[in-house]
C-alpha cells in the first residue's frame, strides 16, 4: 500500500510540475520559473484548504451517524467511546495527510524552480539521488534528443520566441547556450548555461520610444551578469546532458549530435527552420 501511495505521489508531482512549470512564460522575463512556482503555491494553498474543509465536514457527518445509532440502541457508553476514538483516528489521519501534502507541494515547487538552471540542477539531482527532479528535468530536455527534423522545427520555434533579439546576437548567444549544455571537461571554458540563457533574455532590442522598457531591459541585463558571475563560482563540469540512466539511454547520443549540428549552423549565421516556423 505504501508503494502504491509513493507511486501515486510521484505521478502527482511530475504531472503538476509539467503543467505549472511554464504556466507563466514571457521570453523577456528572467523570473518565469519563480512566477510559475508562486502561482502553483497559491493554487495548492487554496486546494488544500478546500480539501481540509470537505474532509472535516465528512468526518463530522460520519461521527454523528455512528454515535446516534449507538445512542438509539441505549449503548451510551459505547457511543461516547466511538465518538472520542473516531476523532482521535481522524486527527491522526489529518496530520498524516497534511504532511504528505506538504511534501508533495515542496517537491513540485522544487521541480519547477529547477528548470531555471537545468544543467546545475541536473548535476545536483544526480548527486543527491533525487529521482523525481532528475526525471522531470530529463523529460523537460527530451526535445534535444529527438530526430533531426523534429529538433530543427523546435529550434526554429525558439527563434520565434526570441524574435525581439537582433539576429546576430541571437545566433551568438544561442550557440553559447547549446555549447554549455554539452558535457564539458576540465579543459573546457564554456560559459555557464544559466548565465548565457539569462544574457539572451537581457539582450533584447528595446523600443527606443519607450524609456521604461529600455530601463527594464538594461536592468535585466545587469542583474543577469551579476547572477552569472555567482553561477560561475559554483559551476560544476558535467559528463552527461541527462541526469537519469533512462534519459541517457533514450536521448544522450542524439542530443549531442543535434546540439553540435545547430551550433555549427549558428556559427555560420544559419538558424534551423527559420522560414518554416516564422509567424
Amino acid at each position: 500500500a505504501d508503494d502504491d501511495d509513493d507511486d501515486d505521489a510521484a505521478v502527482a508531482v511530475t504531472t503538476l510540475s509539467a503543467f505549472f512549470h511554464d504556466v507563466i512564460y514571457n521570453p523577456k522575463s528572467s523570473t518565469n520559473e519563480k512566477d510559475s512556482a508562486d502561482l502553483f503555491l497559491e493554487f495548492a494553498s487554496e486546494l488544500c484548504e478546500e480539501v481540509s474543509m470537505a474532509s472535516l465536514s465528512d468526518n463530522r457527518h460520519s461521527v454523528y451517524n455512528t454515535t446516534e445509532a449507538k445512542a438509539n440502541n441505549n449503548d451510551h457508553d459505547d457511543a461516547v467511546d466511538v465518538h472520542d476514538g473516531h476523532f482521535d483516528h481522524h486527527d491522526n489521519k489529518i496530520q498524516s495527510t497534511m504532511m504528505m501534502q506538504s511534501k508533495i507541494i515542496s517537491q513540485i515547487e522544487a521541480c519547477i524552480i529547477a528548470t531555471a538552471t537545468h544543467i546545475s540542477s541536473a548535476n545536483q539531482a544526480r548527486e543527491n539521488n533525487n529521482i523525481l527532479v532528475a526525471t522531470f528535468l530529463d523529460a523537460d530536455m527530451s526535445i534535444l534528443g529527438r530526430d533531426a527534423k523534429t529538433y530543427d522545427r523546435y529550434a526554429g520555434c525558439i527563434r520565434n520566441e526570441y524574435e525581439f533579439v537582433p539576429r546576430e546576437v541571437y545566433c551568438e548567444k544561442r550557440a553559447e547556450i547549446l555549447e554549455s549544455f554539452l558535457p564539458s571537461t576540465a579543459d573546457d571554458n564554456h560559459d555557464d548555461a544559466d548565465e548565457v540563457e539569462e544574457s539572451l533574455v537581457g539582450s533584447g532590442m528595446p523600443n527606443n520610444d519607450d524609456d521604461d522598457e529600455t530601463n527594464n531591459n538594461n536592468t535585466t541585463l545587469t542583474e543577469s551578469s551579476s547572477r552569472g558571475e555567482e553561477e560561475k563560482q559554483q559551476q560544476k563540469h558535467h559528463e552527461f546532458i541527462y541526469a537519469t540512466e533512462r534519459g541517457k539511454e533514450l536521448w544522450e547520443d542524439e542530443a549531442r549530435h543535434n546540439l553540435k549540428r545547430e551550433i555549427g549552423m549558428l556559427r555560420r549565421g544559419v538558424i534551423p527552420c527559420e522560414e518554416d516556423t516564422s509567424p
